[in-house]
Order: C-alpha cells, then structure tokens, then sequence
C-alpha cells in the first residue's frame, strides 16, 4: 500500500475492499462529496442503509492512519451497541484490510490502529465518558445520548488541534439531537439536475412530513409507472445521473450538514415507498428510518391553546415584585424569559412580565427584582456557562434538558 500520510481520504479508501469487493462509489454515488468534506464539525441526519456509517468509521481509521496521535472516541448509546457494531461493522473492515494495521491491544472496546488507539464507548454512564484525550469524536445515534453525556465526551477533544466531530443519526423529534444540530447547519440536500428544464431538484424537500397528504415529487405515467418528479417542470429525475449536495444556507460559520433520505437513491422502489407512506401504521418509524425526518404525531403535541388555557391573559410587565415567582428561560443569542405568578384565588399562573436580556448579570438581576423562588433554564446550547450561572444560584435554578424519547419515568430531585 503506498504510504498512507501522502494520500487523501479519497485515494486512500480507493485501496480498501468491502464484503470481498473492492471499494466502490457506484451505488453510493452521494458519498463522494462527503469523503472530500475535511470539515471539523459533520452532521448527517439521515434514513437508513445509505452508507454513511461506513463512512464514519472509515474516517476514523483514515485519520489514526495518517495525522491523529490523540486518539478516536466512537461513541454509541450503550455499551451493548458498541458489542454488536464492532463484531458486525469494524472487524469485518479490519479483516478485509490486513494493510490497516492493528496493534496486539485489540478488544471490543481498544483497538490500536497504527499506534493511535480507538475507543468504542456507551454513553449512557459517566464513568465510560471521563476516560481518554481524543482527536476525533463520533457520535453515532446521537438523538439515544444523553445531551450532558455528549458535553463530556466533546470535553475529551479540547487539547487536540483537530478536534474532528461527527454527528450520525436516524432523528426522532423536532428540534432534538441530531435535527436541532442539522437545523445549525448549512443543511445540505441531495440533488438531481433535471434533464427537462436543468434545473437542481429537491425532492426529498417535496415529501410531505404529515400522513395522508399527496406527494408532489412522486409522480405517476399513463402506464401507471411511478418516477420521481421535478418540482419546476414535473419532468422525470434519474437517480442513477450525477447529483451533488446543495446547501440551504451558504455560510462558512455554519457547519457542514448533509440529510438524504431513501427517495433519491438510484435503488429506490418508488411504488413500495409510497405504498408504505399510505399505509404504515407506525409513522415515525417510517419517517425517521425511511425519510430521514424528524416527526411527532400532531395530536400529541402540546398547542398553543393548551397552554394559554391554563394562564391569565394580560401581561403587566412590572419593572419588580414581591414574589414568589417562577422564571423559564431560554438560552442562545439572548436570554427569553418568563416571568409568573399566582392569581390571588391561586387557579392561574399570572403573567407578570416576559421579554429578553443579554447577559448572565441582567439574568441574575431579574431573579433579585421579581423575587424568583423557582427558576428553570434551558440546559443549552450554553452548557457550560449555564452550569456555572445554576450554581451561583442555588436552589432557585435548575437546568433543563428536553429528551422526549426518555425511556424512564422523569427524576425530580435536587
């Protein structure tokens, strides 16, 4: 193999052999782009079984071949996870790559890659997350972490001069895990130029996010063929042609975000999609594993109404009171906050004042005026200054993280 520090990530895989064959773009011709991507922050939310998991791990063995000395942290929900993914997924690639080379610390949990070792680790306890320094952090299914547990893992980064992070997920619901981080990005589609009017189709963009809806970017011929249709001029899109990654927002600040969903590769069956789509009674599975989309069924969610219902109508906007009150904040550019108390027949919350500030000095300043008995604040993206502000306030102030899939009953205590 020629030495391995000269090549690119690109000539680089070109050596590799997968399941017997050699590596290969042709039925993953979207992987390209990705493979180039030498980002230090990759966020991919997407559908299942399109490749880009073999990606990630390949990234890490690529970097431990040629420029990380720190090390790779690959991180999965939980330690029974990382059993299974490294038997099925890493030693088969180890196995069919005897030029990749493995130190005799070779375990489930270690391997030692030229030297530089790979840890594959649960994040569902702490004591697996305090361990090594990294230059490289994966976290794969990254909607089943814990929010604290991925701050600490990304802490194992802070001496590396790379300080590569990956994001990997089938998401679950709106504005959580791996979506709210899409959502920061510069949330890059897939995209196939349409050979009728030229122009680049979206039609993973075109794909209804709610059941019972027409799907715009499925389209039917007289002959009752179904085939994937241009939202410009309702021409036919060929999967199999080149595509490319079109970003949503063209800015070099945002890190690099890709979503895909099982619409646009060229093995797609659109009849067996749509029939799924019609059909399915397990909507989310559908959404997330085969559309690559966040989704909560509507009558769930809690509307606006629902909550106005339960609060006094007028807003006062007191410069002070007495107390107690309760304070919710939000966190990001500026603080939003909200400021209540009770009626005096104690059946509504009242609403005493809301609106925003922009330091944490001002937001220590309102539990002072309004006499804040209670206040709760969004654990992030802030994390850390949050920490330190919910400290200097004890016991007003707690920290709030927002995990809806929780699979345990919620832990109130100090």
């Amino acid at each position: 193999m020629e030495k391995a520090k000269s090549l690119t990530f690109l000539q680089w895989v070109d050596q590799i052999w997968l399941e017997g064959a050699k590596f290969t773009f042709t039925e993953f011709p979207w992987l390209v782009e990705i493979y180039e991507d030498e980002s230090q922050w990759v966020i991919v939310r997407k559908a299942t079984q399109l490749g880009f998991t073999t990606w990630a791990i390949l990234r890490c063995i690529y970097g431990m071949t040629t420029k990380y000395t720190r090390g790779v942290i690959y991180f999965m929900p939980t330690q029974k996870n990382v059993t299974d993914f490294v038997k099925t997924r890493v030693n088969p690639i180890i196995m069919s790559n005897p030029h990749i080379v493995v130190d005799e610390t070779d375990n489930v949990t270690v391997k030692m890659i030229n030297s530089v070792p790979i840890l594959f680790r649960g994040m569902r306890t702490n004591i697996a997350l305090k361990s090594a320094p990294a230059d490289c952090v994966v976290f794969d299914e990254v909607d089943e972490a814990d929010p604290a547990a991925v701050e600490m893992a990304e802490k194992r980064m802070s001496a590396s001069s790379f300080r590569h992070r990956v994001d990997l997920s089938n998401p679950t619901f709106p504005d959580y895990g791996v979506d709210r981080a899409y959502q920061e990005s510069d949330q890059r589609v897939w995209s196939l130029r349409c050979p009728v009017c030229d122009k680049w189709a979206q039609p993973d963009l075109h794909f209804p996010h709610e059941l019972g809806k027409s799907v715009p970017c499925i389209g039917r011929k007289k002959s009752g063929r179904l085939y994937l249709r241009c939202e410009f001029c309702r021409g036919e899109l060929d999967p199999r042609a080149s595509g490319q990654w079109v970003p949503q927002f063209k800015s070099s600040h945002r890190p690099h975000g890709y979503w895909m969903s099982q619409l646009t590769r060229p093995q797609v069956d659109l009849k067996k999609l749509l029939h799924k789509y019609q059909t399915t009674e397990l909507p989310q599975q559908f959404f997330n594993l085969d559309i690559g989309i966040p989704w909560v069924d509507s009558e769930n969610k809690l509307s606006e109404k629902d909550v106005l219902a339960l609060c006094d109508s007028t807003l006062r906007r007191e410069k002070s009171h007495e107390g107690p009150c309760t304070m919710g904040v939000d966190t990001g550019k500026h603080f939003h906050y909200v400021i209540t108390t009770w009626n005096k027949a104690r059946t509504k919350r009242v609403l005493v004042t809301a609106g925003t500030v922009t330091s944490w000095r001002d937001l220590s300043d309102l539990v002072s005026r309004f006499g804040v008995t209670l206040c709760v604040i969004d654990a992030q993206p802030l994390i850390h200054d949050t920490k330190n502000w919910i400290q200097a306030h004890k016991p007003v102030a707690y920290g709030i993280y927002f995990n809806e899939h929780q699979k345990t009953k919620a832990k109130w205590d100090d």
